[in-house]
């Protein structure tokens, strides 16, 4: 039960954690950054989901009546698939087959290529709020200009 307090307990300093997010101006600017992505992210997961379950269903096929084979279920490939993709790579499953090798290798590929796409537009939404952040400072900058001269 005292373990089960601390849990609890933990789940408040990651309370306290986001609310430090008012504070820093860089963490405000990340928030910014991942909400103006949402969509590129999502994107990114469903790709993700496609290409588990299809990379893992295939290899799955290909392995499955091998000898010492890790693939010893769909749930397991899909694993090893989410391992493969996401270029981590315990090597605690890896396909023995030609064809399972072949399929593999392309899962790899398709995850460090999946990857690219979202990246790319999330820093592209990155430095286009950047921009906004600077014409504001700017058009504050010249307001002020105004105002100190006399002008409306």
């Amino acid at each position: 039960t005292t373990m089960k307090a601390l849990n609890f307990a933990s789940l408040f300093w990651i309370i306290w954690i986001f609310k430090l997010i008012r504070y820093s101006a860089g963490l405000q600017t990340f928030a910014r950054i991942l909400k103006s992505s949402c969509s590129e992210i999502f994107l990114l997961i469903q790709v993700l989901f496609v290409g588990v379950f299809f990379f893992g269903s295939l290899v799955y096929f290909c392995e499955k009546d091998e000898e010492d084979t890790g693939f010893v279920s769909l749930p397991q490939s899909f694993w090893w698939a989410i391992i493969t993709m996401t270029t981590v790579g315990y090597g605690d499953i890896s396909p023995q087959t030609g064809l399972g090798k072949l399929f593999a290798s392309f899962c790899a590929i398709f995850g460090v290529l999946s990857m690219f796409v979202p990246v790319a537009i999330i820093a592209i939404n990155s430095a286009g709020l950047y921009r906004e952040k600077e014409e504001e400072k700017q058009m504050a900058e010249y307001k002020k200009v105004l105002k100190s001269a006399g002008k409306p």
